[in-house]
């Protein structure tokens, strides 16, 4: 069983008990479900959970545009150091990428460094990569960037 039919059956299994309160889909090639397992270097506890990643349709790319736009609180774009700019970006892909994630994640922006939101951030770009490229998963390299058809890995320092 591959890593990705596991995360289904976890899923499936973890909505089975609670068929009152949510409605059981079938995953498409729009969406993927991810076990991660990484722990937080603040903290040290190991978090543990699984994802639901979706492909954002053309307004949902302008969403998490707008929102790393918004994140930067006025300040031109082009002035924001390309750090800033690749932290906003990967925020901004959370709240639409993400259609499910587990508790902890709630709230990405809680965490004092990248390397858990890098983790999360770096599965989303394998799922874009089979997604825009498929067969290539990560094997294929990083994404090109704006216009490649996947988003280009953060580089946080």
């Amino acid at each position: 069983m591959t890593d990705h039919e596991k995360a289904l059956e976890q899923l499936r299994a973890a909505r089975a008990g609670a068929r009152d309160k949510v409605t059981i889909t079938d995953l498409t090639k729009q969406e993927a479900a991810w076990p991660l397992t990484v722990t937080d270097p603040v903290t040290e506890r190991e978090l543990t959970g699984t994802f639901v990643s979706r492909m954002p349709t053309l307004r949902g790319q302008t969403e998490f545009d707008l929102m790393a736009g918004r994140l930067c609180a006025g300040v031109p774009w082009e002035c924001i150091p390309p750090t800033t700019q690749a932290r906003n970006r990967m925020l901004g892909q959370f709240s639409v990428i993400l259609k499910e994630r587990p508790d902890w994640f709630a709230d990405p922006e809680r965490f004092f460094t990248e390397d858990v939101c890098a983790a999360v951030y770096a599965k989303i770009i394998e799922h874009w990569n089979t997604f825009f490229r498929p067969g290539r998963g990560t094997e294929g390299g990083s994404a090109e960037g704006p216009g490649s058809g996947a988003p280009a890995a953060p580089k946080l320092g």
